[in-house]
């Protein structure tokens, strides 16, 4: 099968959650038409999708994972007022994805004698149980959202539903990889920020 149509999918997704990260429960029905109105290209056919923006998009960060698009539907859902991310699975998660990025990717870019990627093709079964367990541990945390994104990305790479046939593909991409490192990044300019105040706070007084 092709990745393209989970790619328009992603890449709709986000053009939906960045806008407003905030939004009220109002502007929900706006946020609706907009997503459809974005798949409407999908609905007719993936064939136009090859070409335009997603090419482009493609070749920037490679095709969206399974886990990516999960992701991003859950966080839509999110914004528009349901419970999706529960307890501290919204703050761990993204430390929690920049700590396997990071080793993945240099790795797998060959420095060094370990190759991680190799871990993801059928006759590597250690990847696909460790995918489980973390699966099963995420439902029983009540991180359901990571849950499910384990378990969607497991169906997807045995029903072949990208391109590849190595399960890292459904697990991880640059897009969720990048988003990940800027969010800690983020709120480490925040902590410091606040600590700057506070500093000039107690300096006044």
């Amino acid at each position: 099968m092709t990745g393209v149509p989970t790619d328009f999918l992603g890449w709709a997704l986000l053009l939906v959650v960045l806008p407003g990260l905030r939004w009220r429960l109002m502007n929900a029905a706006a946020q609706a038409c907009l997503l459809l109105l974005l798949l409407v290209p999908l609905i007719v056919g993936g064939a136009a999708l090859q070409a335009g923006p997603l090419s482009i998009l493609r070749g920037l960060f490679g095709g969206l994972s399974v886990s990516t698009v999960t992701l991003l539907a859950a966080l839509t859902l999110q914004n528009m007022g349901n419970t999706v991310f529960a307890g501290r699975e919204a703050k761990w998660l993204p430390p929690s994805i920049a700590a396997v990025a990071l080793p993945f990717y240099p790795t797998a870019l060959g420095w060094g004698a370990l190759d991680p990627y190799e871990w993801g093709h059928d006759e590597a079964l250690a990847l696909p149980l460790a995918v489980g367990a973390l699966a099963l541990a995420a439902w029983l945390a009540g991180w359901r959202a990571s849950a499910l994104a384990f378990v969607l990305a497991l169906a997807g790479w045995r029903l072949r539903l990208l391109e590849s046939t190595n399960l890292w593909d459904y697990l991880l991409d640059p897009l969720l990889a990048f988003t990940a490192l800027g969010m800690l990044a983020a709120r480490g300019l925040r902590r410091v920020r606040r600590q700057g105040r506070a500093a000039r706070g107690d300096s006044r007084s």
